[in-house]
């Protein structure tokens, strides 16, 4: 499998500065070292393959940039702004683009270490669930946008999401949460269990939590 965020970058002008070896994304060494970062796999085998990275936080320079691709990181930008301002009239100028990484990055932004899951209020800004709503009419944008360019019936849409969900759990009942009705995020250990409110204990269910979920789907399919 080829990864587009993480994976080995293995030829030399990716190396380590300091050290002079192989750059590892993601995930310890030797999980990725049989593997090529996609970015780098697609560019290594197809000369001509254009593609590009549209991003609003930094951190998109170590994880999905190379120097093959055109990369735009208006960091001072919402979601919106950068998809409608950057991405969409990237892809329109470049009819022959081959691939295309749009990282919406506005859900993380919003009580990165807790906040309501769910409120009434039609903010984006107010809840995960409202973000999500708004989000949803960004791709809805997007695939107005390929249907428009007629590159719907030719298109991978790929949607993926890097961040989990603790709803309800030990962890943040020990935090002073009061509800199940609050996101947050732990690093580890993960061992949380389902929290009981009313009964203010732990049920002994593992928690858990959902991480990376992917969607790929085929223009006409969705």
């Amino acid at each position: 499998m080829k990864y587009i965020a993480t994976g080995s970058y293995l030829e030399e002008k990716y190396f380590e500065p300091q050290n002079r070896r192989p750059v590892y994304y993601g995930a310890p060494e030797e999980q990725l070292s049989f593997t090529v970062a996609a970015n780098e796999y697609y560019k290594r085998h197809n000369k001509k393959f254009i593609a590009s990275v549209f991003g609003c936080v930094p951190w998109t320079d170590d994880f999905l940039f190379n120097d093959c691709y055109a990369t735009y990181r208006p960091w001072d930008s919402g979601d919106d702004v950068m998809l409608r301002n950057y991405a969409l009239p990237w892809l329109k100028s470049n009819p022959g683009w081959n691939l295309s990484i749009i990282c919406f990055q506005g859900l993380d932004e919003i009580g990165d270490r807790g906040c309501p899951s769910y409120l009434k209020s039609e903010n984006p800004r107010s809840s995960k669930h409202s973000y999500i709503k708004f989000l949803d009419g960004l791709i809805g944008e997007i695939i107005e946008f390929l249907k428009k360019e007629n590159l719907w019936e030719e298109t991978y849409l790929i949607i993926t999401s890097d961040r989990e969900a603790h709803l309800g759990c030990s962890w943040l009942a020990k935090k002073g949460v009061r509800t199940n009705n609050w996101w947050g995020r732990h690093s580890k250990p993960w061992d949380c269990e389902v929290w009981d409110f009313k009964r203010n204990k732990s049920t002994g269910v593992y928690a858990g939590a959902p991480d990376k979920k992917i969607l790929t789907t085929k223009g006409q399919e969705i």
